[in-house]
């Protein structure tokens, strides 16, 4: 449905911009489908858009929180992980990362004993 939808807007001369996307990204992560959400963020960049900090917030946060959901809450998690990489490709483009891309690592790594990290 949302690709028919985005072709309904190329067909009346409207493109997908950032916004677009981000909400998309953003709608995915609060519903817990995190690989959707990071689909659409590489969706964006496919279409030679740069993500904006918030697409990129938005996936760390919802990897750090699915991490809190890990059955070894003293491990460092595999979403914890994917957080990390996003933190880290956020580090990597355009974007300038706020307090908001490092608060979830921070308690995500506090959390599972992993002072290495913090």
């Amino acid at each position: 449905l949302v690709d028919k939808l985005l072709s309904e807007m190329r067909n009346v001369a409207l493109s997908p911009d950032v916004i677009t996307y981000t909400s998309l990204v953003q709608n995915c992560a609060s519903q817990g489908a995190i690989q959707q959400a990071s689909r659409w963020l590489e969706r964006m960049v496919a279409e030679t858009l740069q993500p904006n900090v918030l697409a990129f917030n938005v996936l760390i946060a919802s990897c750090a929180r699915q991490s809190e959901r890990s059955e070894k809450p003293d491990k460092v998690s595999g979403e914890l992980l994917a957080a990390e990489q996003w933190l880290e490709r956020l580090c990597n483009s355009k974007c300038r990362p706020d307090v908001m891309s490092y608060m979830p690592l921070l308690s995500g790594y506090a959390r599972c004993g992993a002072a290495e990290k913090v």
